[in-house]
């Protein structure tokens, strides 16, 4: 074993749910399918970080997200996704496999984030009159939802896990496990499970022998993206750089523009 993450301390559909001001209307969402259920999970994490921001139950955790295309400013490629980019940043993928899945996730969140707007928009604007906010401020916190939004969706995608309880399979954000880095052959296992408490917790345990200054290593995606989805999804590709993948499908060979990147090979 090598830890053990109080469920508590994840943030999931549970989290939506026990919300006392949206959760019954995230709970509707969430009985319409999985869509609903990440849409949900989008938004008790905007409505979160824009109530209570760092000082929140999960602040410290979230205050740690990247919740904008200029966190943190020291950011390598790896933090960048198509959420952030501009129409004609997306353009330039035209020619790819990656562009219709860009597109197909830029308007997915588009959707989803005219119906969170409707959902959280009162609670966020109620807790800037409490918070002493300047009037102009609570008048925009409709621009304030759309970042955050965009924000929640960029961790869901990249750093949610779909874990497996009970026979049921729960998307949830898990605290340290979403740091480690990608391998196809990871070095570690993770399951949701039950403990003799009564207590739901995250078990990480070793899925061989780790040597001692080993980094801990985990599979993103399970071996079932293609290079073009795991782009897309992840913001690089494993194995190689972003501009070289591009050059190898016949793209147009470059990145939009201000994707920053190295010669590193990313894994």
């Amino acid at each position: 074993m090598l830890a053990e993450i109080p469920s508590a301390a994840c943030i999931s559909i549970f989290t939506a749910v026990a919300d006392e001001e949206v959760g019954p209307t995230l709970s509707q969402l969430i009985a319409k399918g999985q869509g609903g259920a990440t849409v949900a999970l989008a938004g008790i994490m905007a409505k979160e970080w824009l109530c209570a921001g760092p000082e929140g139950a999960r602040g410290p955790y979230m205050a740690m997200l990247p919740w904008d295309a200029a966190w943190p400013p020291e950011a390598d490629q790896e933090q960048e996704h198509v959420l952030w980019w501009s129409e004609a940043q997306v353009d330039e993928l035209d020619g790819s496999p990656a562009y219709q899945d860009a597109v197909a996730i830029r308007d997915e969140v588009a959707l989803a984030t005219k119906v969170i707007k409707s959902l959280i928009g009162a609670s966020v604007r109620k807790a800037y009159k409490a918070q002493g906010k300047p009037l102009w401020d609570v008048w925009k916190a409709d621009e304030d939802i759309e970042r955050a939004v965009r924000g929640a969706f960029v961790s869901v995608l990249t750093r949610a896990f779909t874990q497996e309880q009970d026979d049921d399979e729960e998307k949830r954000l898990v605290p340290l496990l979403d740091m480690l880095q990608h391998d196809a052959s990871p070095n570690i296992r993770h399951v949701a499970t039950t403990g003799d408490d009564g207590q739901q917790r995250v078990l990480v345990t070793s899925a061989r022998r780790i040597e001692e200054g080993e980094e801990l290593l985990n599979c993103y995606d399970g071996g079932e993206l293609d290079d073009a989805t795991f782009m897309t999804r992840f913001g690089f590709v494993p194995g190689t750089t972003v501009p070289d993948w591009l050059k190898s499908i016949g793209g147009k060979g470059k990145l939009p523009f201000g994707f920053k990147v190295d010669d590193r090979p990313i894994m």
